[in-house]
């Protein structure tokens, strides 16, 4: 709550939309456990971030960019102490890593990122999308669907990123 009300909800629509997906991809319930609770503390880290920095921006200085890349180590340092078990600690390790081997903070590829971190990135950026920092740059969840496939399909693992698009459809849950 410390972070304020727009981190709850993105966090909340994560948890959420993360938990259909992983029903529609057939996951048992124990598996939806995880999941909806590494989605719901994906970005807990941010709270060890000054205010200015909870939120990435592209004016961002590369310094700036840095230290909120930080808030993944933070986060897993918070997990931890909270003693999640190593499923969830992967999904907050892991929740900016991209399929191509171009995210942050390890540059993990395919098959070496965790599945339920797999759901989490794509929703994660999906709400990111929709509703981000600065509303003025929002876009409506048909453009992000759309977005994602043409542009950053190869972000994303096709098992998940083909059922999430089929899932979402024309008029998103």
């Amino acid at each position: 709550e410390s972070v304020g009300e727009r981190a709850s909800q993105h966090s909340i629509n994560v948890s959420v939309i993360s938990l259909l997906l992983g029903k529609t991809l057939g996951l048992d319930a124990a598996r939806l456990d995880i999941l909806g609770g590494g989605a719901l503390l994906h970005d807990i880290g941010l709270i060890a971030l000054p205010e200015r920095l909870r939120w990435l921006d592209s004016q961002f200085s590369s310094a700036e960019r840095r230290l909120y890349q930080e808030h993944v180590a933070h986060g897993v340092a918070i997990g931890t102490r909270m003693k999640l078990p190593p499923e969830e600690l992967a999904i907050i390790a892991e929740h900016h890593e991209l399929a191509d081997g171009r995210g942050y903070p390890q540059q993990l590829a395919g098959e070496q990122i965790a599945p339920l971190a797999r759901i989490v990135a794509l929703v994660n950026l999906y709400d990111n999308l929709c509703n981000p920092g600065n509303p003025s740059q929002a876009v409506t969840p048909h453009e992000a669907l759309a977005l994602i496939f043409a542009q950053m399909r190869n972000q994303f693992d096709n098992k998940v990123l083909m059922p999430f698009i089929r899932m979402m459809g024309v008029y998103p849950p």
